[in-house]
């Protein structure tokens, strides 16, 4: 008996494009996450394909970067507003851009 999932393809998808911002993961590790859900449930859910993943998100949606202090989590803003290599958080904190993006 395969289990039915109570999430849609679109969900799966946008699990998966998480995992891809957030881990920097390439294509082919994409693929290969849309393989494995198909795997699990054992029949095929969602297109496996770097072309319809791209096609589902990338003409949509544009990503952003936005940064909060390491220390107490305030929001700092998005890294286009960011002019110098760091900023100085209300908390006192000392940020800098370079380890702000190696963070996130």
């Amino acid at each position: 008996m395969r289990a039915v999932p109570s999430v849609t393809r679109f969900e799966f998808f946008l699990m998966v494009y998480h995992l891809f911002l957030r881990h920097n993961m390439t294509y082919a590790l994409v693929e290969d996450v849309l393989k494995l859900i198909n795997c699990i449930f054992g029949c095929r859910i969602l297109e496996t394909s770097e072309y319809i993943f791209r096609k589902v998100f990338e003409s949509k949606c544009k990503t952003y970067t936005h940064f909060y202090c390491p220390s107490c989590d305030m929001y700092l803003g998005e890294k286009s507003q960011f002019t110098n290599t760091s900023a100085t958080c209300a908390c006192g904190t000392e940020c800098k851009v370079s380890k702000l993006v190696d963070n996130n």
